[in-house]
């Protein structure tokens, strides 16, 4: 399409390939024909600018299925009275293996929401619908009504947050001839992580109880499924039982990591492994108590150790270190002190200390742990 205007003539070209170069021939036509042509080259200005060389993209918040980034806007290509012709942002990522080199065959790409600072300076984005704890590599790309724009260079490695926080190492407090009373907490919580997104939350719990000692192999497992305000609602059980608070030691000179599992002044004789103590040694702290659990329907003076995770609606958070290996309790308890007090050709008299068993906790902390039916199997009946 040509018009003239005033003293010269315009000549408009459309639907032309973006960041293409483009030579234009022009001239002029009479009745008797075509006069000398002139040419000028053009180079058209690509769909959308390129993100600069520093536009590599710097991770800001990551949660456990999406990484917000930010990095430096497009390198300007329109006039100083013009406006940005920027409507969005493209960004592209590769997931990576442990090893962390490129496992997929291709990168994948999703238009992503963004803000940004006046005059686009500077850029913020959202990658959505990422797997949690996993290495990615990112870049970014404009695009305008016309297309996109070359990507920027690649992020460093960023990853995604955790489904779930992790929890330590849980403790077993209290034990019958077949039931094992769980405790556990949470990892303490770095606040000062700003680029993590603390967004988990925790709905459930997976308590694994195995088999331990020699010749074993932890394939006997008992998997228990606690719901978070199951745990809750027992740890408060235990923490209204005096019992579990004597003797505490100062937590003030342990690390913050340490603190949920203070180790009690309990007696000698609970350091048996194969004692007949319904306490075990180092049971926790009350006042640090934050969930329980119990593990029932187990093996008569069989050692165990339990481990757990916490689950979230994402998914499972890492399993935690093993507890200290504890026995349940023998059905009966042994005699002690067996003497003999008369032995004639026709009889023989023995006799034995009475075996003191008492609960060390209360009828109603047993009956809301519901361990009540199996500590009062422990009660001496006779003997054979």
């Amino acid at each position: 399409r040509t018009w003239k205007d005033g003293l010269d003539t315009v000549l408009s070209i459309c639907q032309l390939e973006p960041d293409a170069t483009v030579q234009v021939h022009v001239a002029v036509r009479t009745h008797r024909g075509v006069g000398q042509s002139k040419q000028c080259s053009v180079k058209l200005r690509p769909a959308a600018p390129a993100m600069p060389p520093t536009a590599a993209p710097q991770l800001v918040k990551a949660y456990h299925n999406r990484l917000v980034l930010e990095c430096p806007g497009p390198d300007p290509d329109w006039a100083e009275d013009e406006e940005s012709d920027v409507i969005g942002y493209r960004a592209r990522y590769t997931e990576l293996s442990a090893s962390r080199s490129y496992w997929s065959p291709g990168r994948q790409e999703v238009d992503v929401e963004f803000t940004s600072e006046p005059e686009g300076k500077v850029i913020q984005f959202t990658l959505p619908d990422l797997t949690y704890e996993t290495d990615y590599v990112v870049q970014v790309a404009a695009v305008t009504k016309f297309g996109q724009g070359f990507f920027s260079s690649d992020s460093p490695i960023v990853r995604t947050w955790r489904a779930a926080p992790p929890t330590l190492a849980p403790r077993i407090v209290l034990r019958t001839h077949r039931d094992l009373v769980v405790c556990w907490n949470m990892e303490p919580i770095d606040e000062e992580a700003e680029s993590l997104g603390f967004d988990e939350e925790v709905v459930g719990f997976e308590l694994k109880t195995m088999i331990s000692g020699p010749g074993t192999n932890f394939e006997e497992v008992t998997e228990v499924n606690v719901d978070r305000s199951q745990a809750e609602a027992l740890a408060k059980v235990i923490q209204a039982e005096g019992t579990f608070s004597r003797g505490v030691v100062a937590t003030q000179e342990l690390s913050p990591a340490l603190q949920p599992y203070v180790i009690a002044e309990s007696d000698t004789s609970n350091l048996a492994l194969f004692g007949n103590n319904m306490l075990c040694e180092g049971f926790v702290a009350s006042h640090l108590i934050r969930f329980a659990a119990v593990v029932r329907n187990l093996q008569p003076e069989r050692a165990y150790v339990c481990s757990v995770y916490a689950r979230s609606e994402a998914g499972p958070s890492c399993e935690s270190p093993n507890s200290p290996e504890r026995a349940t309790l023998a059905a009966a308890p042994r005699i002690e002190d067996l003497q003999v007090d008369e032995a004639e050709h026709d009889l023989i008299q023995v006799s034995w200390k009475w075996p003191q068993f008492k609960a060390p906790v209360s009828s109603k902390t047993s009956n809301d742990l519901e361990v009540e039916a199996s500590v009062r199997e422990l009660e001496v009946k006779g003997f054979e």
